[in-house]
């Protein structure tokens, strides 16, 4: 079985994204779009303080408002750990395929990487009352539609040229 698993994990490894290549000294490699978005990503639209490292994720646990009590009532890392402090706490994902992922969030509630870039930008237009949300969610990110989708672009970028094929045919 552990060998099966391995095997299984081995197709999932990307190393053949544009931002790979981008990375790797290709500066052709990812559109001006996805540069302008992987800017956006490391600065004003603050993701890389959550989503760094090699796969994008710095494998933790994150409240980003996804639970009110009310409408959306899945209680997250709570539910393990019993501390009041994790409602609403879920893992954060790594961003890597990202583009042949959907649907988004732990629920499904975003269908497009578009719709959960919308959330991050505005999240209270979503979610009013999301109980302890990240205080890094706690103003509107002020994103213009430009900006959200190079944003979309660079994420796209994430994704290893063998699995878009895939996701297309």
């Amino acid at each position: 079985m552990g060998e099966a698993l391995a095997a299984y994990e081995k197709t999932l490894e990307t190393a053949n994204t544009p931002y790979d290549r981008y990375v790797n000294g290709d500066d052709s490699a990812m559109s001006p779009e996805a540069i302008r978005g992987r800017l956006l990503f490391i600065g004003k639209a603050n993701c890389a303080n959550c989503h760094s490292g090699e796969d994008f994720t710095a494998d933790r646990f994150k409240n980003i408002g996804l639970f009110d009590g009310q409408k959306l009532k899945d209680p997250g890392r709570f539910k393990i750990t019993k501390d009041s402090s994790q409602i609403g706490h879920f893992k954060v994902p790594g961003l890597r395929n990202v583009a042949v992922t959907p649907p988004y969030m732990h629920n499904g509630m975003f269908k497009t990487l578009k719709e959960v870039i919308d959330y991050y930008n505005r999240p209270d237009f979503f979610i009013k009352n999301g109980v302890n949300r990240d205080l890094s969610l706690s103003t509107p990110l002020g994103l213009s539609k430009e900006e959200i989708s190079d944003l979309e672009a660079f994420l796209k970028a994430l994704t290893d040229d063998r699995f878009v094929s895939k996701a297309t045919n």
